[in-house]
């Protein structure tokens, strides 16, 4: 029996990031584009978060998330947190980038990388639900996570700032945590995975 090869998610991501897309242009790997965030880029979608035009960002700092690795959409989930000041006030905040980009460039072919907006995979998906109204009258029970700015970035690319919904999770899972218990032994939260 051959050894299992280890998947090396960093190298196979810079390799990804790497790759030149069909029109031999390459594209800017992931950590360039994030490093290279501006206070401008994230004042907008923090202000429409906090709802409030006066807040000036301090410092923030990012992080990858897990998820989106096997979709060649997904160019993965960072979280954005940091600190602002609005009318002499500390404001903490925390955002989740979204980055999406079209399969053609990674030679993905019949992933969603044309215009067929009815295609499974279909890379601007998200992006035109968000844009729509459709998100705005789910029914009682069901949410999304509200989105604060969408960008169409070049090289078929796509940022969508979105709540951070896990400390909202953790809140809950805390508020809740006496009634989520199985007789003589707690369920949540005293572990991460949990909440």
């Amino acid at each position: 029996m051959p050894p299992q090869t280890v998947c090396d998610r960093d190298a196979f991501r810079r390799n990804l990031f790497a790759r030149r897309s069909p029109e031999g242009v390459e594209q800017m790997d992931m950590p360039a584009q994030l490093e290279a965030i501006d206070r401008e880029t994230l004042t907008r979608p923090i202000r429409r978060m906090l709802q409030s035009d006066t807040v000036e960002l301090l410092d923030w700092q990012f992080r990858p998330l897990r998820g989106g690795s096997g979709n060649p959409v997904s160019l993965g989930l960072y979280r954005f947190a940091g600190s602002g000041r609005d009318q002499g006030k500390a404001v903490p905040w925390s955002l989740v980038l979204k980055v999406a980009q079209s399969p053609a460039n990674v030679g993905a072919t019949d992933m969603g990388e044309g215009q067929d907006r009815t295609h499974w995979n279909y890379w601007k998906r998200e992006m035109y639900v968000y844009q729509s109204s459709l998100l705005d009258s789910l029914p009682a029970g069901l949410a999304a996570p509200r989105c604060f700015g969408v960008e169409e970035r070049p090289g078929n690319v796509i940022w969508l700032w979105l709540r951070n919904v896990s400390s909202i999770v953790r809140q809950l899972c805390l508020e809740f945590r006496e009634h989520i218990w199985l007789p003589g032994l707690w369920t949540a939260p005293t572990t991460t995975a949990v909440c």
